[in-house]
């Protein structure tokens, strides 16, 4: 279900990135921009609808935009209208981010979404919410790519990076087994494997094995971060010297 959804529309959003970009690509940044902000602005609208829709229903803490994807509520919106002194450092991060969910969502995207919310796109809002918003940030990142929107510092991404991650994961963590909510896998392991060693610690030492777990899942989360942006950084290499050419 993956394979047939996400890859043809993972091309289309290229094509359409690849045209935009060409037909862009004399003018200021702030007409390269007009997509980015346009799915900023359909992200949070996607959002406030998501947030009501679970308080007229029952609200459900799953719905706390704690996940490590919900983290696009924010840094897409910022990498879009924010351009103050430190916008290197939004940008930097936000690319963190948005590369992370990228490659996971080609490698593994059954852990973001699974294939029933592909079933129930045109019956069940939140499953709609789900694939929508997954696909436009996607899309995003396709679009900053191609339209030359972030220009890789690896100094600058780096510290914003790693502390932004570092910020998050100490909040999402703590909350997590706080109220007993699985926001990016800090309560327990989606991956059956990782998941029994994680039950192993923590059968032998208790709230200490949690402990050890949560730590050691930053540290994962940080690598796979490292990996991820330098996949990113040589993929803007080389599409700059493709364009170049």
């Amino acid at each position: 279900m993956h394979l047939i959804t996400l890859i043809p529309c993972i091309v289309i959003m290229i094509i359409l990135s690849i045209i935009y970009s060409r037909l862009t690509k004399n003018s200021d940044e702030k007409i390269r921009m007009i997509p980015i902000k346009v799915i900023a602005i359909i992200l949070i609208v996607l959002e406030i609808i998501k947030q009501i829709y679970s308080f007229a229903v029952g609200y459900d803490l799953w719905h706390i935009p704690l996940h490590f994807c919900s983290l696009c509520i924010y840094v897409v919106p910022l990498f879009a209208f924010y351009n103050g002194k430190y916008v290197d450092y939004v940008r930097g991060f936000s690319i963190f981010v948005l590369s992370i969910i990228f490659l996971f969502m080609l490698i593994y995207p059954e852990l973001i979404y699974c294939e029933d919310e592909i079933k129930d796109f045109f019956t069940r809002f939140l499953s709609f919410h789900t694939v929508i918003f997954h696909n436009l940030v996607l899309f995003a990142i396709i679009l900053i790519i191609t339209c030359k929107l972030h220009k890789p510092n690896t100094k600058k991404d780096l510290k914003s990076g790693l502390i932004g991650l570092s910020v998050y994961c100490i909040i999402a963590s703590i909350t997590a087994n706080i109220v007993k909510v699985n926001y990016n896998n800090f309560y327990r392991n989606s991956i059956e494997s990782i998941y029994n060693l994680q039950m192993l610690f923590i059968n032998k030492l208790g709230w200490l094995g949690q402990l050890i777990y949560c730590f050691a899942y930053v540290i994962l989360i940080i690598l796979f971060a490292l990996l991820c942006y330098s996949i990113y950084r040589s993929v803007v290499n080389t599409v700059s010297k493709i364009k170049n050419v």
